[in-house]
């Protein structure tokens, strides 16, 4: 998503394109490794997540701490040599929002992944950044407002498959609030404003031959 970013503002690939694409897959794998360490032990109790190498003792959590930083270090490094600082200033707040907001989030309130979604909608966003293009334009909110609306209905569907996993958690989940059908109406207004998202990209230019 932050390549595709970068290849809407700038139209053509080269090495920076690559560069800001690396970068990404460096700053989600960090993320996600230093989830799986700071969730161990909610992963234990889950099903779906128990076979991880830290539930199953494959891998030890302070060697999962130092993998998670690395990865993290490499993505930031790509990231400031890039021109201008602001895809690092984003990438820095992807990193702190997911791990150091979401995550502690989770254990608070059922409705984490509405604020939390905000992780997944800045990699374009840095990429188109890194392109030198404005970062209020209208192309870039569409097509980052996109990856905003889809992650609740992805989320909800999910834990909808796993609903059993989630009240095992011991995390605040939806069910107890509302019982499946009334979520699956919800969901469904959320599936329709993506739907009507994907409509404003050839508007806006992010669709052409």
């Amino acid at each position: 998503s932050g390549l595709a970013g970068y290849l809407f503002a700038s139209r053509s690939w080269d090495i920076t394109g690559l560069q800001v694409g690396l970068a990404i897959l460096f700053l989600s794998a960090g993320c996600s490794a230093l989830n799986q360490w700071q969730e161990r032990e909610i992963d234990a109790r889950m099903e779906r997540t128990r076979l991880r190498p830290l539930p199953t003792g494959r891998l030890q959590p302070r060697h999962v701490l130092v993998i998670s930083v690395g990865l993290l270090l490499c993505g930031l490094t790509l990231l400031v040599s890039l021109p201008g600082w602001l895809p690092f200033l984003l990438g820095a707040l992807a990193v702190i929002w997911y791990n150091g907001v979401y995550t502690g989030l989770k254990k608070l309130t059922a409705y984490a992944v509405l604020p939390g979604a905000l992780c997944g909608a800045l990699p374009p966003l840095i990429g188109w950044c890194a392109a030198g293009s404005n970062p209020t334009a209208f192309p870039i909110v569409v097509l980052a407002g996109t990856l905003f609306l889809w992650q609740m209905p992805h989320f909800w569907l999910l834990a909808s498959c796993h609903r059993n996993d989630h009240q095992q958690s011991g995390l605040p989940n939806l069910f107890k609030q509302f019982d499946r059908q009334r979520l699956f109406h919800i969901n469904n207004c959320w599936l329709l404003a993506l739907g009507l998202s994907y409509l404003l990209f050839p508007l806006f230019s992010l669709l052409q031959g």
